[in-house]
């Protein structure tokens, strides 16, 4: 924890530098495993951007997840506790009936309460769902969040990336996104950064914390069909464990329903990956016109290793619901101009658990007595 503890300082310094208090973007990639940015050794994926990111800041070569799999890990970073404090220990299912309690003081919360905009994007899995009959639908907004988009209706979406956002013949969109921007062939990873860009340029006047929560490169991967095919075309081609696959009926795929992981798995990890990356590009450009680059923090994590079915976390054993290094050791960059020294590498241990009470210093955020600790 020792390089947190020295951002930590870096931050506390930065009053004198910053004229008000600094944005803060959070962005998580979903299942997103440890080597799989150009920046970490991957020399088949393309994430120009997040490579460049990480020259203007700081990356981390061992931040653990607070578990393998999402529901713990973003309880954990809403909360700043371990998992086990909180009591969601495996991933949530939609007729679940647990969820996280509005009796913990969450990061937005926080922000919110020091006079910060919240906005979510994406990604909650914090809840049961009613449509599946749970006892209990706590959303974002329950937590501090001013504004939702793009969150689950009636659960993970998982391969319903193109609109109407239906994954295969259910009677309701997954995903609370009700018509398209992008025209016909919109897709999610694309929409969610359209939102991040609309976000920030309507809050500019005043701090905000944007939480920007990718559903990829979560399974079923459907990454957009030409940047597949550039993928497709380099080599190698990349890993398959099946031979037959199931994407998206509504995106003009199809396939044996039996099989769900897509073959060619590295294309489609990499053309969904590299989308993310096109956001990342559009946020920091976006940034720079408005002049607000230097009063942005911008963090970009995931939330536990990748699926050893779709990737290796080479050179890590195991990966997404194993406890070895390649479930719980993730990618993390951190930026923020004129605080964090460029182009540094940090090999000091850190975990989500950190994000909490880092960011209420940095951000001079005044906590309640009700803060729990």
């Amino acid at each position: 924890m020792k390089q947190l503890v020295t951002i930590y300082l870096l931050m506390s310094l930065a009053t004198t530098i910053h004229a008000r208090q600094p944005n803060v973007i959070f962005i998580l990639a979903d299942d997103l495993g440890y080597s799989e940015l150009g920046c970490y050794g991957n020399e088949f994926n393309e994430t120009p951007t997040l490579d460049r990111l990480s020259q203007q800041g700081m990356r981390f070569t061992n931040a653990y997840a607070a578990a393998p799999v999402c529901s713990p890990y973003r309880a954990a970073l809403m909360t700043g506790l371990h998992p086990a404090r909180v009591g969601i220990l495996d991933y949530l299912r939609p007729n679940s009936a647990f969820a996280l309690s509005t009796s913990y003081h969450t990061l937005p919360e926080a922000f919110q309460t020091n006079g910060y905009t919240t906005g979510f994007i994406g990604k909650w899995h914090l809840t049961g769902y009613k449509y599946h009959d749970s006892p209990y639908e706590i959303r974002p907004t329950d937590h501090g969040f001013d504004t939702e988009v793009a969150g689950e209706v009636k659960g993970v979406g998982n391969g319903a990336n193109f609109w109407p956002y239906f994954f295969r013949d259910q009677p309701i969109r997954w995903l609370d996104i009700k018509e398209n921007k992008l025209g016909d062939d919109e897709y999610l990873v694309d929409r969610m950064n359209h939102e991040a860009i609309q976000f920030i340029e309507e809050n500019q006047s005043k701090p905000f914390f944007l939480y920007l929560s990718h559903y990829a490169t979560h399974s079923i991967l459907n990454g957009r069909p030409d940047k597949v095919g550039k993928y497709i075309n380099k080599h190698p081609p990349g890993k398959s464990l099946r031979s037959n696959c199931y994407l998206c009926k509504d995106s003009g795929h199809e396939g044996d329903p039996l099989h769900h992981w897509a073959p060619n798995h590295n294309p489609h990890l990499a053309a969904m990956l590299e989308s993310i990356d096109d956001g990342v590009q559009l946020i920091t450009e976006k940034l720079e016109e408005l002049d607000l680059a230097d009063d942005t923090i911008i963090i970009f994590t995931s939330d536990n290793g990748g699926e050893t079915q779709v990737t290796t976390n080479t050179p890590l054993r195991g990966g997404k619901s194993q406890l070895y290094e390649g479930g719980i050791r993730i990618p993390m960059i951190v930026r923020w101009p004129g605080t964090i020294p460029v182009g540094t590498l940090s090999d000091e241990y850190t975990m989500n658990t950190d994000f909490f009470p880092t960011l209420a210093k940095a951000c001079h955020l005044k906590m309640g007595q009700n803060h729990q600790t």
